[in-house]
């Protein structure tokens, strides 16, 4: 008797979830890397989120090195790592974890390092929806490191959106898959100015 009440009650369960009427599953937190639509999807990054033309809430950056990133002037050998993402994505992509996993490993054996995330976007939409996307893959970066063990003191966050954005691409052309990125830039780590942008890479 006691299993056929068990079962029942299983059933009973089984129809409320799958009619909606069982309990709501929440949408991944803003820490949960490994998923994420948008500027538009749920978030708890704060109400500040591309709320300006640059989003800077890195305090902890230095005037020269924001210059160099505002003027896409960032010297190569100061990029530890760049992160690529999907079309209106802020989920870290399973195929760039591994290079995640060896900035962790960089920063580790390096403790005095700082690094910045610097979030860009394709050209793609509203310069406000794009600094909210922006800001969201920068944080998704800082979440990943943070889970491996770097202390989030030494990652600030940053977003440029679109500023720097090749205009009038298609939506899978390299220059556009190229745009949708993080940039994990070293804080103190030296390095001189570059007179040139990074080229984009050939295939992604």
């Amino acid at each position: 008797m006691k299993s056929f009440l068990k079962i029942g009650a299983l059933l009973t369960l089984a129809v409320l979830l799958l009619s909606g009427c069982g309990p709501k599953i929440k949408p991944p937190s803003a820490g949960d890397t490994l998923g994420g639509n948008g500027a538009n999807a749920n978030w708890n990054g704060g109400s500040d989120v591309g709320s300006g033309i640059l989003n800077e809430r890195g305090a902890g950056i230095p005037a020269d090195l924001m210059e160099r990133i505002k003027n896409g002037t960032v010297d190569p050998k100061d990029i530890v790592v760049s992160v690529y993402f999907d079309f209106d994505q802020y989920g870290i992509r399973g195929s760039e974890r591994g290079k995640l996993d060896g900035a962790a490993s960089t920063l580790n054996s390096e403790s005095g390092l700082r690094v910045v995330a610097v979030g860009y976007t394709d050209w793609y939409g509203t310069e406000q929806y794009n600094l909210a996307l922006a800001e969201r893959r920068a944080q998704s970066v800082k979440s990943y490191l943070t889970q491996l063990g770097i202390a989030d003191a030494r990652v600030e966050v940053l977003s440029m959106g679109k500023m720097q954005a090749t205009p009038n691409v298609e939506k899978n052309s390299p220059e556009a898959q190229h745009d949708r990125r993080v940039d994990v830039i070293k804080i103190n780590g030296g390095g001189s100015v570059s007179s040139t942008p990074a080229a984009a890479p050939a295939e992604l």
